[in-house]
């Protein structure tokens, strides 16, 4: 028999009382405790809500669960980007750079996914790591240094639609880092 109470206190206090047989809880309540923990709680909870399986999920499977969310969102984004490619006639560079980016993102989280189904959750924080840093590759594709000047100049004006995106593609690895950090492992 499954007996899951929460209570909330102030957001550095609850109490938890968990099914007895697996000494874990699962569902909603999970989930908004899981994300209660995140910078990006409703993101996090909406993005949850989203995928049927967590709510039968343990943390270890939610944390999957928030890698194969950011990798399917990085899958939507790289899709747009190559609609972009294929319907502007002047594509920057730096939105062709931004391909490479998302790319080599979703490589990383699939590592990660592999290191975590391994138990290796050192190298799962690497390689989320990794992807969240591509992801901010992309961002950073739009500022670059002037050469005449030492303070940054917007060379190119990135697409509103993919600002958007690539912020969310930041709070999505940002959420599946402070999953991992908060219940496996410390992390500065």
């Amino acid at each position: 028999m499954l007996f899951l109470v929460t209570i909330s206190f102030p957001k550095s206090f609850s109490i938890r009382i968990v099914d007895e047989k697996s000494g874990s809880s699962h569902g909603a309540a999970l989930i908004e405790e899981s994300c209660r923990n995140t910078s990006s709680y409703d993101l996090c909870v909406s993005s949850f809500k989203s995928n049927p399986k967590s709510f039968k999920a343990d943390i270890l499977g939610l944390l999957r669960i928030s890698i194969d969310l950011a990798n399917l969102n990085a899958s939507r984004v790289l899709h747009y980007i190559d609609n972009l490619i294929k319907t502007s006639k002047d594509v920057s560079a730096s939105v062709k750079w931004c391909r490479e980016d998302y790319h080599s993102s979703m490589h990383a989280r699939n590592k990660a996914i592999e290191a975590l189904t391994g138990g290796d959750y050192l190298s799962t924080n690497v390689d989320i790591s990794a992807a969240g840093g591509y992801t901010y590759d992309c961002k950073d594709e739009f500022t670059m240094a002037s050469p005449t000047t030492s303070s940054s100049v917007g060379l190119e004006e990135l697409p509103p639609e993919l600002v958007q995106m690539n912020e969310i593609m930041l709070k999505l690895d940002d959420i599946s880092i402070e999953i991992l950090c908060r219940n496996f492992m410390t992390c500065d």
